[in-house]
């Protein structure tokens, strides 16, 4: 049986003692969900010669705009968050999607396909 709700729970992250929501990936649309992703890890690969002062400039301003969009915080208080903490909030949100993508998968029914196995969809 699939089980769907449309209350979507969303993670929390606590920033000075203070709590915060974090939007939950499937309140996005797919299309922008799609390019937050895109967004977040168009960096991960960078390697040490490309992080000239004008690519940390760009990365900074990307996370910000990400941060803008998934993390339901004041203004000021995004502001003085570290580059390093930006990150970790973004592969915070990044991470509960693929969690939220694995429990979906783990708590699926099995099911026989045409040649009469047994498979888990995914």
């Amino acid at each position: 049986m699939l089980e769907l709700s449309t209350v979507v729970p969303r993670e929390k992250i606590k920033i000075d003692g203070i709590q915060y929501d974090m939007l939950n990936a499937d309140e996005f649309e797919l299309k922008d969900y799609l390019k937050l992703q895109r967004e977040a890890s168009q960096f991960e690969n960078l390697e040490d010669k490309d992080f000239t002062p004008k690519k940390v400039n760009e990365l900074m301003k990307a996370y910000d705009v990400l941060l803008e969009k998934i993390l339901l915080a004041p203004k000021k208080v995004r502001k003085r968050l570290s580059g390093t903490q930006k990150i970790q909030i973004i592969a915070f949100f990044l991470e509960a999607r693929k969690r939220a993508v694995q429990n979906i998968s783990n708590s699926s029914p099995d099911f026989k396909d045409s040649t009469g196995e047994t498979r888990k969809p995914g």
